[in-house]
């Protein structure tokens, strides 16, 4: 008898560990896809069609338009997870342009350098994203410091912060 309740006790925490294994993999596609409320919608829609049949008849217009709202919001994030990553990767590209501008010495001023290109030579400005700020950027020059805020189209600035002069 105690066999036989173990042996079924580890069926059911074997199913149920397939079955949270399964909703885990459909809730990263879902999200993944950024049509997490969507799914929701829909389910709770289905189960409540079930139960109730709220949505026959003149109460299927309640679910187009629900439907329809959902479909907005999820194409509305669509477009903004497409825009932020198109600013990063633009932003990134333009940071990367800036760093080989200014690191790039010509080939007799190379030959004359005893030490490090960057002892002698400082690469400014050097950036920096805002740790535990997401959206902010500071540019390090040699005299002082420039915070940034990402908005729609680029970047606002908002303050200098002058480094102290050693000596």
């Amino acid at each position: 008898m105690k066999t036989l309740f173990r042996m079924l006790s580890a069926g059911i925490g074997a199913i149920v560990h397939l079955l949270a294994l399964l909703l885990k993999i459909v809730y990263n596609i879902l999200k993944f896809f950024r049509i997490r409320l969507l799914a929701l919608y829909l389910v709770v829609c289905g189960i409540v069609q079930l139960l109730f049949r709220s949505f026959s008849g003149f109460g299927a217009a309640y679910f187009w338009v629900g439907f329809a709202l959902c479909c907005l919001i999820t194409v509305f994030f669509w477009a903004k997870a497409f825009r932020e990553k198109f600013l990063r990767k633009s932003l990134d590209e333009q940071a990367k342009r800036v760093k080989e501008e200014e690191t790039d010495t010509p080939a007799f001023v190379r030959e004359e350098i005893t030490g490090s290109k960057e002892e002698i030579f400082p690469v400014f400005p050097r950036y920096f994203e805002v740790e535990g700020h997401a959206g902010y950027l500071f540019a390090e020059y040699e005299d002082r410091y420039e915070l940034f805020r990402r908005n729609g189209g680029g970047w606002d600035y908002i303050r200098t912060d002058y480094k102290e002069k050693a000596g």
